[in-house]
């Protein structure tokens, strides 16, 4: 037998696997793989989960504050220069971009149009001086409602484009508002599949933003069990994180500048952090009804 009609030698796993750890390290050296911090400091620590390649789920009831929270997170990333960009899939654009200048203006009277209407000399001073940044925001978000009936192929679709162009964290708000072409068991497993295979692709962070299971009225306990779609759903994601509302009131934090009893009304829940040592902890918040951003508070202490 010649050499040319010698089967192919496979690498040695341990070798091809030591020249890809090689390799993804020489990555992290270039600053490749940086995890994109939060608006909150605390979370950016206990939950590093922004990285190249990575899949979160963003969940709560409604009324929790998801996509106020969301739009705080795109208008933090692109002010720090990160490529940023959001599908959203109910609602209309005009409304989001109102709670975008609330939230810029640090004033939620931009919501009242009988405010508007009676303080419009003020209103638009205010819209003006941040006309810059509600435009960049403005081109970050797609309006995915324009399809009659979204579907899970358009988010595909929009994910592979902002890769080819090179968006660093892609939301989706929500994934629960398109439809799946089978059972939505097997379609939301594929979806973050899916999702997984385009974020390692083009080295992005994506961001699925969904509701939990359908409660019949019984108030959902937040946990992976819980999510629309399941364990399916929690098993094939990097990431889940859940944010409840909660009763107004002083709760025993624990923050690195000194912590104590401080009001919080969302609960933050890192139930799943792949990479970071927040797994399991909750992160107390404030969210803040004239100026429509969510104030970390600490991580809360469990008493026993």
């Amino acid at each position: 037998m010649t050499n040319e009609q010698l089967p192919p030698q496979m690498p040695n796993p341990g070798e091809y696997h030591s020249k890809l750890l090689r390799m993804y390290y020489q990555a992290i050296g270039k600053g490749k793989m940086r995890n994109v911090p939060w608006p909150w400091e605390i979370t950016t620590t206990m939950a590093p989960i922004l990285t190249p390649g990575s899949v979160t789920i963003f969940t709560g009831s409604p009324g929790a504050g998801k996509t106020f929270t969301m739009l705080q997170c795109l208008g933090f990333w692109l002010s720090r220069s990160v490529p940023t960009s959001l599908l959203m899939l109910e609602g209309d654009k005009e409304s989001l971009m109102l709670r975008a200048v609330a939230q810029m203006t640090q004033n939620a009277a931009h919501m009242n149009l009988e405010w508007v209407e009676k303080n419009q000399e003020e209103a638009l001073k205010q819209l003006d001086s941040y006309s810059e940044e509600i435009n960049q925001i403005s081109n970050a978000i797609e309006n995915g409602c324009l399809h009659k009936n979204p579907t899970y192929m358009n988010i595909k679709i929009f994910l592979d484009q902002q890769g080819q162009m090179g968006t660093r964290i892609c939301i989706v708000d929500p994934i629960t508002a398109a439809d799946g072409e089978a059972s939505p068991w097997i379609c939301d497993k594929a979806l973050i599949l899916d999702c997984q295979k385009l974020a390692q692709q083009y080295a992005m962070s994506v961001m699925l933003v969904t509701h939990p299971a359908k409660s019949q009225g019984v108030k959902i306990v937040p946990s992976m069990d819980n999510l629309a779609g399941g364990v399916a759903v929690s098993r094939a994601s990097q990431s889940v994180i859940w944010l409840e509302r909660v009763k107004e009131q002083p709760y025993n934090c624990y923050r690195p500048q000194g912590g104590g009893h401080l009001v919080c009304n969302r609960h933050m829940h890192l139930l799943k952090i792949r990479h970071g040592e927040g797994q399991g902890e909750v992160i107390g918040c404030n969210f803040e009804p004239y100026y429509m951003k969510m104030i970390e508070q600490g991580v809360i202490i469990k008493e026993d």
